[in-house]
């Protein structure tokens, strides 16, 4: 695989995940038919791990060897789509956008570029 065709790929995964994200913010209702308190868990951490995939996915889509202000910009993105995606669940019926979602979301944008990081420190293309 040329590097052309590599970066078009890692970039088309990340274009696909974000459609996946879209798409189940469209849907009206997804309601797991846990009690509350699992329910509430379960959706928090699918926001988180959504989120994570995300934030990963730009990190390995990134030309050069990212670093700490690559992680910062992985992070904006993250937020700021999270924001429009809570914003877009205003209008889909039976939703809604919450501020405490937006939070969620953040906090798995910024674990997965950490963790994706970690990863290149650990497998040794960056220094510790």
């Amino acid at each position: 695989m040329t590097a052309i065709q590599k970066r078009l790929f890692n970039w088309t995964l990340v274009i696909l995940w974000a459609g996946v994200i879209f798409y189940f913010s469209s849907q009206p209702s997804l309601h797991s038919y846990l009690p509350t308190f699992w329910d509430v868990l379960f959706r928090k951490m699918a926001h988180f791990l959504e989120y994570m995939i995300l934030s990963w996915l730009i990190m390995r889509g990134l030309e050069k060897m990212p670093g700490l202000s690559e992680m910062y910009l992985v992070f904006i993105i993250g937020v700021l789509y999270a924001a429009s995606d809570e914003y877009h669940q205003t209008f889909v019926y039976g939703r809604q956008g919450t501020i405490v979602d937006v939070g969620v979301d953040s906090l798995g944008a910024l674990s997965g570029a950490l963790a994706y990081l970690k990863n290149l420190q650990i497998l040794g293309r960056i220094p510790k």
